[in-house]
Parts: structure tokens; C-alpha cells; sequence
């Protein structure tokens, strides 16, 4: 779940933390779900209310969403994060440089703030809809890979465009020769535009078809869509009121 608006308060946060907590206030059954996701100036509140849950806190950090300030602004961003408590830290890809050509600022970019993450896991978010190709989005997708990243991610939420099945098809594809040629698993966290029961349902199938059913685990794939939320609540409450067996 993630709040990201340019109004987020405490309160906002709070009320994040108590969803992601208990996701069905009749059902306790129900979650809680993977982690949060707040700006770094938040992550404190965040901490203290997820503290013995078992939920990840994650921050956006390094001039999310652009990720165009200088280098050195997007490193004490980072810092900022890390040091409130955040577990996981969500970085942005120069896709600038990507899109001119410039492999060598973009990985060692990706390098630097991977030294700043140090021990906490590493997003780093591809914003697929703007790297033009299939043949980009897998670029892209090798190069977070070899900078150490933790986990592949599909869109900031911010974009005109979010997730495609063919996007998350390539992401999956690389990690799975990445993974097959002797490299830890790298996670895939598939965000933006993901609304329905039907549609996470056909990402989770692309990932097992590539990645095998072991990948269906939170710790290797993940939906960044708080809105689908509701809809899985729903949906469990229709499928748990069914009288037809």
C-alpha cells in the first residue's frame, strides 16, 4: 500500500498503516499486506505503526519521480530514509540517460545509491512506459540487475502509463536468466494501472509461466496498487458468501 501525494500528512500515514494492518475490518484473517510506502519524511510515523507486524516500510527516494537532481541529492535522500527506519528503498533509473545512451552514468548511478541503500533491499523503478521497446525495458531491466538491485519495478505511478503484461513478460524474462546463470533471485513488483482481481491474476500467471510457482511469494512478487486492495477484500467476501460449493 502507498500514499505519494504532494498533501500527505501524518494522519494520512496512520490511516495507510491501519489498512495495511487489518485490510478487512470483519475479517482478521485477512493480510496484512507486504509493506508500505511513504516519502522519507514520513517513514518515521510509518515505522512506529508497522513496529512487530511484519510489514516492510518502504520509502521513495532519490528525487522520486524524476530521479533528475544531482546525484548527490539523490544519495542524502537516501540517507534521509535509511536512517528514519525505512527497509526497503525505491529508486528511479535515469531514464535520460538511458534513452541517449549513456549505460555508463546510469550504472554507476544505480551502484552509488545501491552503496547508500547498504543493507536494506533496493527497488529500482523502471518506468517501462518510457523506455520506447521491449528491447529497452530488458536494458534497463540487466542494468538494475548487475547495479544490485533487489527488486525490479514497473512504473512510479506518477507516469501516463503504468504496467503491461509485455513489460512485466521482459522484466520476468531477464530475471529468470539472471537467476539461471547462477544470480540470486531479484523480486518483481509490478505497479501502476493494476486495478482488477482479473488482471493481477494474469501478471501472477506470466510470472509463474517464466519464473515457476515458487515466485508466487511476497517476497518475490509484489502489486504496488493500493487500490486493488478493496477489490481483493471484495472479491474474498463474494467467494467466502458462495452457497454452490
Amino acid at each position: 500500500m502507498t500514499t505519494l501525494a504532494g498533501d500527505d500528512t501524518d494522519g494520512r500515514v496512520r490511516a495507510l498503516c491501519a489498512q495495511a494492518r487489518r485490510p478487512d475490518p470483519v475479517d482478521p484473517t485477512v493480510g496484512p499486506t507486504a509493506a508500505v510506502c511513504v516519502y522519507p519524511n514520513l517513514v518515521a510515523t510509518a515505522v512506529e505503526l508497522t513496529r512487530g507486524t511484519g510489514i516492510q516500510v518502504a520509502s521513495v527516494a532519490g528525487a522520486f519521480p524524476s530521479g533528475l537532481s544531482s546525484i548527490e541529492v539523490r544519495l542524502a535522500d537516501i540517507g534521509d530514509a535509511v536512517s528514519a527506519g525505512a527497509t526497503e528503498i525505491d529508486v528511479v533509473i535515469n531514464r535520460a540517460g538511458l534513452l541517449v545512451g549513456d549505460d555508463a552514468t546510469v550504472l554507476a548511478e544505480l551502484k552509488a545509491m545501491r552503496g547508500r541503500v547498504d543493507e536494506q533491499a533496493m527497488k529500482v523503478i523502471l518506468e517501462t512506459s518510457e523506455l520506447g521497446s521491449p528491447a529497452g525495458i530488458e536494458h534497463a531491466s540487466r542494468l538494475a540487475i548487475e547495479a544490485g538491485a533487489d527488486w525490479i519495478k514497473t512504473s512510479t505511478g506518477k507516469s501516463s502509463a503504468g504496467a503491461t503484461p509485455l513489460a512485466v513478460f521482459v522484466m520476468a524474462q531477464v530475471v529468470a536468466e539472471h537467476v539461471n546463470t547462477g544470480g540470486e533471485p531479484v523480486g518483481i513488483k509490478i505497479s501502476g494501472g493494476v486495478r482488477t482481481v482479473a488482471d493481477a491474476l494474469g501478471y501472477l500467471a506470466i510470472v509463474e509461466a517464466v519464473l515457476g510457482p515458487e515466485w508466487l511469494d511476497p517476497s518475490r512478487v509484489r502489486f504496488g496498487a493500493s487500490g486493488l486492495l478493496t477489490t481483493v477484500v471484495d472479491a474474498l467476501h463474494d467467494y467466502s458468501g458462495r452457497t454452490d460449493g
